[in-house]
């Protein structure tokens, strides 16, 4: 094992497996209430129902786009194909419950309760930026809010529909502000986990490059020369300490040198 074998996964790496593993649990959940409300639709048809009710047949629609957008986030390489993939699903899912609640009775308060419920699970919980969570976010709730205001038959007051507008409208503002809050930490926790790792390689680098001599090391005192092996061999110092680190040796000749041992030369 090299000394500068380090865990293979970067910190940008790191992140795109949570998020991808926390978007995969997003859309397992979503498809989860999914079934549930098949299940629930068709119990609500009875037995003699001639045919499929059309809401069931959107909502198994959105069993096999949640399968798509499960194998595109398998498939993401980076953390823009992920938002990109989370931007699609959720906007794919959006166009799916804006169906469902033009099929559904008009006094059906459930579904719009549900869309209220929808809104914050994609601002907190899906890996992506705010501004592609509030395109879906706002088109659901504008398209919840148009057919909550005029279709006929809500059985709501001017004043109840209006409470659903400003709850609506708060879901996005709340929904904002918490994503902006999330995507600036796991920023900033990314940098400094670059800032971390890039330190521990240096560190780890300059450790490898860093080798040095401990120990007792035999050497003779006239001629300098260091023991070796068995003792029967004899090295120069810069030929012992060069095979033994990764340092080089420049020969010269020092002032004193000079004058004992070439006396006939002057020394600049």
């Amino acid at each position: 094992m090299s000394a500068l074998e380090f865990p293979p996964e970067t910190p940008d790496e790191l992140r795109l497996e949570s998020d991808r593993r926390l978007a995969i649990s997003v859309v397992a959940i979503l498809l989860c209430v999914n079934l549930a409300f098949v299940i629930l639709n068709l119990r609500d048809s009875g037995p003699n129902a001639s045919a499929i009710p059309p809401v069931v047949i959107v909502r198994l629609i959105g069993v096999f786009v949640a399968g798509v957008v499960v194998a595109v986030l398998c498939a993401a390489k980076n953390q823009r194909q992920l938002e990109e993939a989370s931007f699609g699903g959720s906007l794919a899912v959006v166009i799916l419950l804006l169906i469902i609640q033009s099929l559904a009775p008009p006094n059906d308060i459930a579904s719009i309760a549900f869309d209220l419920v929808f809104v914050n699970t994609l601002f907190i919980a899906l890996p992506s930026r705010p501004s592609l969570q509030a395109i879906p976010v706002t088109l659901l709730c504008t398209g919840a809010a148009f057919m909550l205001w005029f279709r006929p038959g809500s059985g709501l007051d001017d004043g109840e529909k209006l409470r659903f507008v400003i709850f609506f409208a708060a879901a996005i503002t709340l929904g904002c502000v918490a994503s902006a809050r999330r995507f600036e930490l796991w920023s900033d926790l990314i940098r400094a986990r670059h800032a971390e790792w890039e330190s521990a390689i240096e560190a780890d680098r300059a450790k490898c490059e860093l080798q040095t001599l401990t120990g007792i090391i035999p050497i003779c005192s006239h001629c300098n020369r260091v023991r070796i092996e068995d003792g029967r061999l004899w090295e120069a110092v810069d030929m012992y300490v060069s095979r033994r680190t990764d340092a080089a040796f420049s020969h010269g000749v020092c002032p004193d040198c000079l004058t004992v041992h070439y006396p006939n030369v002057r020394s600049e």
